[in-house]
């Protein structure tokens, strides 16, 4: 097993230990509190890299409850956009190393009018001091690629995001111990989950990870990390703009990763998988709803969980099947 996947096979133990350390945690009684009392409407989330992208995972389950929520990547918000901070705006800096000079400059800026959550890894790094409330996201060390880290955030940002809207209902709890107990199963028999879809894909020329909404929190963590990793052509891309010209490169040797909880009803996701079919491409397909494999498409299916607690499930084979592909001689920078 190489260094990757030894990180990705502890994933389902430190969620249950970091969700249990973040209930004891009264730092989100008090971001809540202050938010409420300050009327604050809204809320700026920054980062960069995979710490930005975990951001989309929380985005629209903000939006469609009454808090306008954006984000920026941490340079691009201080340098250029920090006039969308204000006193009523709660600002989120998330870095995994906690050191990262772009959230340090953010921080700086972001206190001159506001009060700044820091969301990190590292204890004792730069984020962990200069903020004015600290969530740290209890990963541990990560040697490898970024997984369990950009996982463990998206759990931290999604307890976050249903403090501010409402503490955490019965049916939160729920939905993560069923997304937990899927990341078990899925991880102790990842090696004959796994296979068939690495023989799938093996020898292919460019993979694109393609989806909406809250799974392009993990869409473009894939991109990011098969890059870097396989030293291959990827890219990620929402949905309806894939749809108006991207699905053009299609073409034998090519395979789509195509995240679609509800893939029933969703005209633009069922018409690129009969395109990319048509062209000569391969389709992975993450959804909720019960598909038919052929020879074209393998089908993973998801919990039925809501958004964002889904994007958790939805990394884990994505991840795996990454570290499937690296081989198990991988190094990391070599």
């Amino acid at each position: 097993m190489n260094g990757f996947l030894s990180e990705v096979v502890t994933q389902g133990r430190l969620l249950r230990s970091s969700f249990s350390i973040h209930e004891r945690n009264l730092q989100f009684r008090e971001i809540v509190a202050f938010f409420k009392s300050s009327k604050m409407n809204s809320v700026i989330f920054a980062g960069m890299g995979s710490s930005l992208y975990a951001i989309d995972s929380v985005i629209s389950f903000l939006n469609l409850r009454g808090i306008r929520a954006y984000y920026f990547n941490s340079y691009d918000l201080a340098r250029f956009n920090y006039g969308m901070i204000n006193h009523k705006t709660l600002v989120v800096v998330i870095s995994q190393s906690g050191n990262s000079w772009e959230a340090a400059e953010l921080v700086s800026v972001a206190k001159r009018k506001t009060r700044v959550v820091g969301v990190y890894n590292v204890e004792g790094s730069n984020l962990s001091k200069i903020c004015d409330y600290y969530l740290p996201i209890n990963c541990g060390e990560e040697t490898s690629l970024s997984n369990k880290s950009h996982v463990l955030t998206i759990l931290t940002l999604s307890i976050l995001a249903q403090a501010l809207t409402g503490d955490f209902p019965e049916e939160f709890r729920k939905d993560l111990e069923k997304t937990f107990l899927w990341i078990d199963e899925w991880i102790e028999n990842f090696e004959n989950r796994i296979q068939r879809i690495t023989d799938f894909v093996k020898g292919f020329e460019a993979i694109e990870f393609i989806a909406n909404d809250s799974s392009l929190s993990v869409a473009k963590q894939m991109a990011l990390i098969y890059r870097e990793g396989l030293h291959a052509f990827t890219a990620a891309w929402e949905l309806a703009d894939y749809a108006h010209g991207q699905y053009l490169a299609v073409k034998p040797g090519y395979v789509a990763v195509i995240l679609a909880p509800t893939l029933v009803g969703d005209r633009a996701a069922k018409r690129m998988i009969n395109v990319i079919i048509e062209r000569g491409g391969k389709i992975v397909l993450l959804t909720n709803d019960e598909i038919d494999e052929n020879e074209q498409m393998k089908v993973i299916q998801t919990p039925q969980v809501k958004r964002p607690i889904l994007a958790m499930a939805e990394a884990i084979p994505t991840q795996l099947l990454l570290g499937s592909l690296l081989g198990p001689d991988w190094v990391k920078g070599q």
